[in-house]
């Protein structure tokens, strides 16, 4: 058997033995593909008796196989297996595991490979960082750390094991500080040490700094730490400038003043530009530590000069940090003082280093926040147009990535006068439009879509009237001749403007052309971006704004002659019966379930397929809505709310005028789909339908011609399973499970209630409410809408002069 250590719970009796390859390294996540591969060809060649060597025993334990791994002479992916796996087996066995894994780890870890030591060090940082082990894990976790730190290594494991031992330092007693490491560094911090000795001194003095006495630390160490700042080598004196924080704030202020802050001004003059980059970040980190009359007199100075003399890389520098010396220094500085820093840093904006400028930029909002609002168009505002007119579109794009910024801190669009903040809105619009022009004589569409993203945004900050007039045309175009991630960015942002849109007329127009263009569309395209908008309204919209506008023409996608579009409306169908409303959309609903079955004996293999997962998820969903057992409202209850929300918030975004309108429309749009549903009927009786006339037959009533009244026999066909007493359906899944797939064909459809809000909480009926001809079943309205519309995109539906216009005032 090749592979992985199968777990002691899956041991059999049966001894066999497998040879431990690159695939058993899978269990760590340090090994690369590319190592494993490597590995295994080295040894794809290797002769027998190296195999056998390799062998071992399957049925062995995981602490046995890991003390076995974890030898010196092992195969190095064997040790790195079994590091991989020390966070596992401390974790599982404890105390026990240290125990059998450790003794061997340690006296087997000099001869591990700089790859696994490495790996070891970072183990065991990760393991300090789990609260769920031991709390003896420090203890156990630094005899080891102490020794690798203790000899010469290669810089890459001494950096790993240092890690380790910063990671360890707060967790282990004062008495190991103490005697320990204090006393590894005092001895390697000797002259005659190597720069290697040396670094890892000035490491575990200032590890170990804000856990001693301040005294202890200038009776110990703090003259030896400040001798390493004049170290002859760089790396040395490097290190000692990322300690001079920790050991300044635990000796006091004046011990600072008088020993370490004379050595941190000779690293800022430092020779070696590294030296004077870490010297200068040593300082930024101080700022808050030291006094406001420090700063003035003996910080700022330094500073100064070395944005006017310093190098180039020292540049880089403090264009990067001079955000933060702005915000801690300024505040506590004169006006004069302030002018300072601040002409520094409208110097180092005109360097000729790209690099400088850009870091300049990504600090503008920090200095803009600390000088202040009302001094930006005197002091900043020719700064942040130099960004924004950059000959780098490096600086011109972080200059534009911090304008939010910029703006909240300016206060630019909080405007509280309305017609002041419809100006200042209104004006941006050239600029918008200007923005998709550019980008879309291009062939970028990544800019694009990233301007079509912020486009629901936009009924925040403008009227409908200005977004129908600018913006929906071209999410239009680009849902014709976009690529595809721009047309999907490109259907959300419309379904967005429609739901949000306060006026009934173009509400109407923008889904009439929708369902003409796309739901309706002569390519298959066309028609399969019209499920991707449906999506998209499902998400965005109320079920009753999507039932009254897109429903029908959503169900038509399941009997396309296109198996792409079958297809993909499969996967919308439970999508769909969310917006059902039982007991007025019965005969929607029978032609749902209808189209279901008939996918599920399509012709072609992914459309069932397809059908066949949604109808699983159907009964899934249905199974645990009717779990009992839950105490907490159903995700169904917390959908109606969320759903009731969103139809009055679309209600309550027309005005009177427009409610008005809406109910005429509404009104109108159910006359004319009664008589068009008459006509069909009558088509039917007479043999003279068609297919199609056939299929609006089956989804909508034969015999529809007093409002409110029902079939006898096909309100018992088509709710049949629903309790009449005694008992109530709760959940509308059991509805829909009860209903078989066109139990009621032919019998006469449940018109529209009338009402503008949910007609009925979905899959419930009132105890004691009874479904008969004079009683078509309960429903919900807002106290202001006493009329519904069905969908204006049903089968004879009024043409664009059909509809009543309005002659309102506009809002």
């Amino acid at each position: 058997m090749v592979g992985r250590c199968k777990p002691a719970s899956q041991k059999n009796q049966h001894v066999r033995s497998h040879v431990v390859m690159w695939h058993e390294v899978n269990e760590s996540n340090e090994v690369t593909f590319e190592d494993g591969i490597k590995e295994h060809r080295k040894d794809a060649g290797r002769s027998r008796e190296e195999i056998e060597r390799l062998t071992v025993n399957e049925d062995l334990g995981d602490l046995e196989r890991a003390c076995l791994f974890l030898t010196a002479n092992a195969h190095p992916l064997q040790q790195s297996c079994a590091i991989g796996k020390l966070h596992t087996n401390l974790k599982e066995y404890g105390a026990k595991a240290h125990e059998t894994i450790f003794p061997i780890f340690t006296a087997s870890l000099d001869g591990y490979s700089e790859f696994c030591q490495i790996q070891a060090a970072e183990a065991l940082t990760s393991m300090l960082q789990d609260e769920s082990l031991s709390k003896e894990a420090p203890d156990w976790f630094f005899p080891t750390a102490f020794h690798m730190i203790k000899s010469h290594r290669s810089p890459d494991v001494m950096h790993s094991w240092l890690g380790t031992m910063r990671a360890l330092v707060p967790l282990i007693p004062q008495q190991m500080l103490k005697e320990d490491l204090l006393q590894l560094a005092l001895a390697k911090a000797q002259g005659e040490e190597t720069s290697q000795a040396h670094s890892v001194s000035c490491n575990i003095f200032g590890a170990i700094a804000p856990l001693l006495d301040g005294k202890l630390i200038m009776q110990t160490y703090l003259h030896k730490a400040m001798a390493l700042c004049q170290d002859t080598d760089t790396e040395v004196r490097t290190c000692m400038c990322e300690q001079l924080d920790p050991i300044s704030r635990s000796v006091g202020l004046n011990t600072f003043m008088i020993f370490v802050f004379p050595e941190l001004n000779e690293l800022l003059k430092d020779e070696e530009p590294v030296v004077q980059a870490a010297a200068i970040e040593s300082l930024v980190r101080l700022l808050d530590f030291l006094p406001p009359d420090i700063r003035q007199t003996q910080v700022l100075p330094s500073l100064r000069s070395l944005c006017d003399e310093g190098s180039a890389a020292m540049h880089v520098t403090l264009a990067r940090l001079l955000g933060d010396i702005i915000v801690k220094m300024v505040p506590d500085l004169l006006d004069d003082d302030a002018m300072l820093l601040l002409d520094a840093y409208k110097g180092l904006a005109q360097q000729s280093n790209e690099e400088v400028r850009q870091l300049c930029a990504y600090n503008f909002p920090a200095v803009l926040k600390t000088i202040g609002a009302r001094k930006y168009s005197t002091l900043l505002h020719g700064t942040y147009i130099q960004y924004v007119q950059d000959a780098s579109p490096i600086v011109r794009c972080t200059a534009a990535a911090c304008f939010h910024e910029v703006a909240k801190i300016l206060g630019h669009f909080s405007v509280s006068n309305a017609q002041s903040k419809a100006a200042t809105y209104t004006a941006m619009i050239p600029a918008l439009v200007q923005a998709d022009k550019s980008v879309s004589s291009t062939n970028q569409w990544r800019m694009q879509r990233c301007l079509l993203q912020a486009f629901p945004l936009l009924p925040e900050y403008f009227t409908s009237d200005q977004i129908y007039d600018n913006f929906v045309p071209i999410c239009f175009r680009y849902m014709s001749d976009g690529v595809l991630p721009v047309k999907i960015s490109a259907v959300l942002a419309l379904a967005v403007f429609l739901r949000n849109n306060c006026k009934t007329q173009q509400r109407y127009e923008m889904s009439q052309r929708v369902v003409k263009e796309f739901g309706q569309g002569q390519s298959y395209w066309s028609r399969l971006l019209y499920i991707d908008f449906c999506e998209s309204m499902l998400r965005v919209a109320s079920s009753r704004m999507f039932k009254d506008n897109f429903l029908d023409s959503a169900i038509n996608a399941l009997q396309d002659p296109v198996p792409s579009i079958r297809m993909r409306a499969c996967q919308t169908l439970n999508s769909l019966r969310t917006v059902i409303r039982l007991p007025d959309d019965v005969a929607l609903l029978e032609r749902i379930n209808h189209l279901a079955t008939q996918r599920l004996n399509d012709s072609n293999r992914e459309v069932v397929a397809a059908a066949r997962l949604a109808s699983d998820n159907q009964k899934r969903v249905f199974i645990l809505d009717r779990d009992s057992s839950y105490d907490h409202p159903s995700a169904q209850d917390e959908y109606e709310k969320m759903d009731k929300h969103r139809e009055d918030e679309e209600w309550n975004m027309l005005s009177k005028e427009e409610q008005e309108e809406k109910r005429r429309m509404d009104d109108s749009l159910q006359r004319l789909k009664i008589e068009s549903l008459r006509k069909s009927s009558a088509d039917i009786t007479s043999g003279r339908s068609s297919i199609g006339a056939t299929s609006t037959s089956d989804s909508s009533s034969s015999n529809p011609s007093k409002k409110g009244s029902t079939s006898k026999g096909s309100v018992n066909g088509a709710l049949k399973g629903i309790p009449r007493s005694g008992s109530i359906v709760r959940t509308k899944s059991q509805l829909l499970s009860s209903i078989p797939p066109g139990s009621a064909a032919g019998g006469a459809a449940l018109p529209s209630s009338g009402s503008n809000s949910l007609s009925a909480k979905r899959g419930s009926l009132p105890i004691g409410q009874k479904l008969s001809p004079s009683s078509p079943g309960p429903t919900r309205k807002p106290p202001s809408v006493p009329s519904s519309a069905p969908s204006p995109i049903a089968d004879g539906a009024p043409s664009k002069d059909q509809v009543p216009r309005r002659n309102s005032t506009k809002r």
